[in-house]
């Protein structure tokens, strides 16, 4: 069943590419910081590549398989909180620049 869910987060990950794309053209076309977009791109293709290696690992040898999934779950991990704490210290930061300019 642990291998399937990969499969299954595939979607997705290209779903997350596609919008990303669509993001990045849209901020362009109005002059905005791409940033977010570009690291949503960046990690939907890092799953995808996370999901490839798992079946490549599945396909050299099966007893990788339990590697493959000890191996992308860490790093998924990892990079969901060290994104998600850069975008919010990012976006509170610029919030709280703002609150002391009204006051």
């Amino acid at each position: 069943f642990v291998p399937l869910c990969g499969m299954i987060a595939l979607i997705p990950a290209i779903f997350g590419i596609l919008f990303g794309i669509i993001d990045v053209i849209i901020k362009l076309i109005k002059k905005i910081k791409i940033g977010v977009p570009v690291v949503g791109i960046i990690l939907s293709f890092l799953s995808i590549a996370i999901m490839c290696a798992e079946g490549i690992m599945n396909m050299v040898n099966d007893g990788t398989r339990v590697f493959a999934v000890l191996f992308a779950e860490p790093v998924s991990d990892v990079l969901a909180a060290l994104t998600t704490s850069t975008m919010f210290y990012r976006f509170y930061k610029k919030s709280l620049c703002l609150e002391d300019k009204k006051l």
